[in-house]
């Protein structure tokens, strides 16, 4: 389960620091792409610390979690497509990795 659990999280990390990547050009959602790519680069820094039982598990998953849902309302926010839902479901999958990380 521990195994499992960190890589779903990493591979989370890894997907959310990859997506303002592809953004990069759009100069006014700028923050927000730092913003999800610090966040993207912690989750997968606490799924990695985890792994390797490390401690800072709880800080990077925790502040990791928030940049990436933060950056993500933030872009919705600043591009007119806000999509409620779509950051509901990010929350949650958001919240299940942290207490997964912290409960394991």
């Amino acid at each position: 389960m521990k195994i499992t659990v960190c890589v779903i999280t990493i591979l989370y990390g890894l997907l959310s620091a990859a997506a303002p990547l592809s953004q990069r050009k759009d100069r006014e959602k700028r923050v927000p792409m730092v913003i999800m790519l610090c966040g993207g680069l912690l989750l997968t820094a606490a799924g990695i610390l985890k792994l390797l039982n490390l401690p800072g598990v709880a800080v990077a998953a925790v502040v990791g979690a928030l940049a990436v849902c933060m950056a993500a309302v933030m872009n919705g926010l600043k591009s007119g497509h806000f999509h409620l839902m779509h950051h509901v479901v990010r929350f949650l999958i958001s919240c299940a990795l942290v207490a997964g990380l912290l409960t394991i």
